[in-house]
């Protein structure tokens, strides 16, 4: 073994063990971007569903609305067969 081999330190730390500890730290992030992200995906989604809450309340009324024409359309229907 020569001189330039041996490393200062702890024994079993090596500086590409010092380098690999710099590397792993986890990474700076934005929670003001995360959130904004976050609230504009949710208020997309709030839009998306209270559009269908607005769609299935105009589907219930025109069916409720059809459902009364059949049931007037089908007693005219009767009464003109019963009295011809």
């Amino acid at each position: 073994m020569s001189d330039d081999e041996i490393v200062a330190g702890p024994p079993g730390a090596t500086s590409v063990d010092a380098r690999g500890a710099s590397e792993s730290k986890p990474k700076y992030r934005s929670w003001r971007k995360k959130y904004r992200k976050m609230k504009t995906h949710f208020d997309d989604v709030m839009k998306e569903s209270n559009s269908l809450f607005v769609d299935e309340q105009k589907l219930d009324a025109l069916s409720k609305r059809l459902q009364e024409q059949n049931e007037y359309i089908i007693t005219i229907h009767y009464h003109a067969m019963t009295k011809g």
